[in-house]
């Protein structure tokens, strides 16, 4: 085995995976802050976005290009 693999093995029979995990948490609580925040930001925005289309409309395809690829995909996929 390589210096890193024995160095990775060494330090993990010393170190629990508890105290592995929150040293990770403690060195990328920033980054993790930022991944938290921009899932939280995208749900609530797809969830805005279709509470908002349910209000004013039925679900469905919005233009008619997506109703022709579709049209398309089914053709090929019957083989017709």
């Amino acid at each position: 085995m390589s210096h890193f693999s024995d160095e990775i093995i060494e330090n993990s029979n010393s170190r629990t995976r508890t105290t592995i995990l929150v040293d990770f948490l403690r060195s990328n609580r920033e980054n993790l802050i930022l991944l938290a925040s921009a899932i939280i930001i995208t749900l609530a925005s797809c969830a805005y976005y279709l509470l908002t289309m349910l209000s004013i409309s039925q679900p469905g395809l919005t233009l008619d290009d997506s109703w022709i690829h579709i049209q398309f995909a089914h053709t090929i996929f019957e083989g017709t």
